[in-house]
């Protein structure tokens, strides 16, 4: 049988010049109606607008992060002249390496609360800014009101800066908008205050407030050179130098004012049968599980719990965690809360006494004795820090920043040289 193949007419086939001058016909059409600038406006030029909000974001918290550390460490250091550098940090984090601290709503684009230098307090220290104000820093966060009214935080604001002036060009809004572009602004809030609910598994010694009182006052107070590198972190090439020699001080375990001649046998004595000591998290360690604001159970005897023999050597030569205690008790169980009534608090004795540690000090131990022979001669002055049946840690203080989650304002009035610093919007 004979096959027939059938094919399309020219007549019906489809004609290419006509889907092109349809295509042709859709794009005149949603030019004229604006749909295309529309979509390249918004998908350019609010895509540029938010890039550049992140840098300047990007920037602001940095800034604050980093006037929040000064203003930490040196509270006179916390006013206007930090803008400079401030500014140089800000542009570190732009694309293009411009930005500038936005002077419209505060002279020199910074501000804060209870920060003890001459930053202009912020607006956020008695009234709440909009949600929706992208240009204000976020509302307060509850942690930051309240019994923590007091804690010090700084806000940074933050603007576009171009090569050309102040204005992120549009590059097809203007065509609807008539506007040249925008200029993007940001905030960055960041607190700092003692460390809230920090809790660490520090070595199981503890001294008190009172110690630290007379260091302060009595001493020569802090040593402002961290150590860096390999042991011992002072003296060698990149090293910074030897605190001065008055500046290490002993730390005694057990009867503080038998060597300060300080009267430390009403508040903050170490208990009857202790020395500091602090009961270990189990027999074979060196760690006591300590946290602000909680209460820690006394280690009795004269030598050091746990393995503390033969992990303090290790430990010399670095800065520890120090928990400060403020108020010693007789319970039969860990207290619960704050002491109340600190007339209370020389009335721990034996195994069941408790400390209330009240904070934290960074403290470079140097050198130490906890037993008969468990003992390391100072890095800074070759001699032993103290003989006999003396108990004692020898090295001097720092300020540094602790890893805590939440920060609350100082209980004792001391925040012994530790801070820690947080976002807050």
């Amino acid at each position: 049988m004979r096959q027939i193949k059938l094919t399309p007419s020219r007549r019906n086939a489809p004609s290419r010049r006509n889907e092109h001058g349809a295509v042709a016909t859709i794009i005149v059409i949603l030019f004229a109606g604006g749909i295309v600038l529309s979509t390249l406006a918004l998908s350019a030029d609010v895509g540029k607008a938010l890039w550049e909000r992140r840098q300047l974001q990007n920037g602001a918290d940095a800034a604050s992060r980093a006037l929040t550390l000064t203003c930490a460490k040196n509270p006179a250091a916390c006013n206007s002249s930090q803008a400079g550098a401030l500014t140089e940090l800000m542009g570190q984090n732009a694309n293009d390496g411009l930005t500038k601290l936005d002077t419209s709503k505060y002279g020199g684009g910074l501000c804060g609360r209870n920060t003890g230098g001459s930053l202009p307090t912020c607006n956020s220290a008695t009234s709440d800014a909009s949600v929706s104000d992208l240009r204000e820093c976020t509302p307060l966060p509850s942690w930051l009101k309240g019994s923590n009214s007091s804690v010090p935080y700084v806000e940074v604001y933050s603007s576009t800066k171009t090569a050309s002036g102040s204005i992120l060009p549009f590059d097809f809004g203007q065509t609807i908008t008539g506007q040249e572009g925008v200029n993007v602004k940001a905030c960055s809030r960041y607190a700092w205050g003692a460390a809230g609910n920090y809790s660490t598994g520090s070595i199981p010694v503890t001294f008190s407030h009172c110690e630290w009182e007379y260091y302060m006052n009595s001493g020569a107070g802090w040593v402002t050179n961290p150590p860096s590198g390999a042991f011992p972190g002072y003296g060698g090439s990149g090293q910074p130098a030897w605190p001065a020699a008055n500046q290490e001080v002993t730390i005694w375990l057990h009867s503080p004012n038998q060597s300060t001649g300080h009267d430390c046998a009403v508040n903050n004595k170490d208990a009857p049968g202790g020395f500091g000591y602090l009961d270990p998290v189990s027999g074979s360690s060196c760690q006591a599980n300590v946290s602000t604001d909680g209460w820690v159970k006394i280690s009795t005897g004269n030598s050091a719990p746990g393995n503390c023999t033969s992990a303090f050597p290790n430990l010399r030569g670095k800065v520890l965690d120090l928990p400060v205690f403020s108020c010693l008790v007789s319970s039969g169980s860990a207290p619960t809360g704050p002491p109340t009534n600190f007339s209370n608090c020389s009335s721990g004795h034996g195994s069941k006494s408790y400390y209330y540690i009240a904070g934290w000090a960074k403290f470079y131990m140097s050198g130490y004795k906890i037993g008969g022979s468990q003992q390391m001669a100072s890095t800074r002055t070759g001699s032993m820090p103290c003989s006999g049946s003396g108990r004692c840690i020898s090295g001097w203080f720092l300020k540094g920043e602790l890893d805590a989650k939440t920060i609350k304002a100082p209980i004792t009035g001391a925040d012994y040289g530790t801070y820690t610093t947080l976002p807050a919007g």
